[in-house]
């Protein structure tokens, strides 16, 4: 998927729509928001920009994270080259001058298993804009 996402669906994109040379963005939602940020933050030079929608900013920090880098990759410490969060710490944080992140307030994923909202600002070198939104994602 990676490949595809990264790679493949871009060229179609500037094929079919006569795009080539256009600046382009990444977005996604929820899980798709965390691997917009991780697509962008590996291929900065292919992004102009990146935001997100509820996105999961710190997979290896939460408990369902945890198990999944665990079960699929063998460690969560393997998880740390998906995660979105250790890609900024870990020199990415130059890649873009803002990043949006919209979230819904009342999202009841949030604080559930060590899920939180956007990036710990206080840790890392990157300018975040962080937008609550007064509605939540998930009924």
């Amino acid at each position: 998927m990676y490949t595809y996402v990264s790679s493949e669906l871009p060229k179609v994109v500037e094929k079919e729509f006569n795009v080539g040379g256009v600046a382009k963005s990444i977005s996604g939602h929820s899980m798709g928001g965390h691997g917009a940020l991780t697509v962008a933050l590996k291929n900065p030079s292919s992004w102009a920009a990146v935001s997100a929608f509820a996105p999961v900013c710190n997979p290896t920090k939460s408990s369902w994270g945890s198990k999944a880098f665990e079960g699929y990759l063998g460690s969560v410490a393997a998880g740390a080259a998906h995660d979105a969060t250790e890609l900024l710490s870990s020199s990415h944080s130059e890649a873009f001058d803002e990043i949006l992140i919209d979230q819904g307030g009342d999202d009841a994923f949030l604080n559930h298993e060590g899920a939180q909202a956007g990036f710990p600002a206080d840790e890392l070198q990157v300018r975040t804009l962080m937008r609550a939104q007064s509605v939540r994602c998930w009924q």
